[in-house]
């Protein structure tokens, strides 16, 4: 398999976790969690023996097997995990469900090249998402800043010997609220 590919989907699991699966040997959840879903994407996605996929991590096969038998069945129960795994796993050649330029191109690195494609369609349509809330969030402000405006501009033109009477029904008014 082709470096580049290792080497995208790596980084996805890495940039997805926060973590960096080869600066430490560290055995904590995280790196050990982090590192499983890397054995099951390369093993189960794109059809790597045990020792292939070992040796992108710089495990054993037997290290392997172990965390893609015993903790993937635990990491899908947990979301931050299973939706990673469900995400890069959509786009691997041994995926079920063929994407159709898969189907009409069978050259492998078209296919990663989709693949590539796609997960930065996902995450662009969730940064969308994200700057869609902020823009809403920007409107209320300045709504809120306009008629913050209006009221002090309505408030000019009331006489100070006034003032006290529209002090107290603002108050009365804001009680109610």
């Amino acid at each position: 398999m082709k470096e580049e590919i290792i080497d995208f989907y790596i980084k996805e699991i890495e940039q997805e976790l926060q973590v960096d699966l080869f600066k430490y040997r560290s055995k904590t959840n995280e790196m050990v969690f982090a590192r499983a879903v890397g054995y099951y994407i390369f093993r189960e996605g794109f059809g790597m023996s045990w020792s292939e996929v070992g040796r992108v991590f710089n495990k054993n096969h037997a290290t392997v097997m172990h965390s893609v038998n015993k903790l993937i069945p635990y990491l899908k129960t947990i979301p931050k995990y299973s939706r990673l795994m469900d995400r890069l796993f959509m786009y691997t050649p041994m995926h079920k469900r063929l994407n159709k330029q898969a189907i009409l191109d069978p050259d492998p690195k078209v296919r990663h090249d989709v693949s590539k494609l796609l997960i930065i369609n996902d995450k662009l349509t969730l940064d969308n998402s994200l700057l869609h809330e902020e823009i809403g969030k920007i409107h209320a402000e300045l709504e809120a800043y306009k008629k913050g405006q209006q009221l002090l501009s309505i408030l000019k033109d009331v006489p100070e010997e006034k003032m006290p009477i529209v002090e107290e029904r603002l108050s009365a008014m804001v009680k109610m609220l």
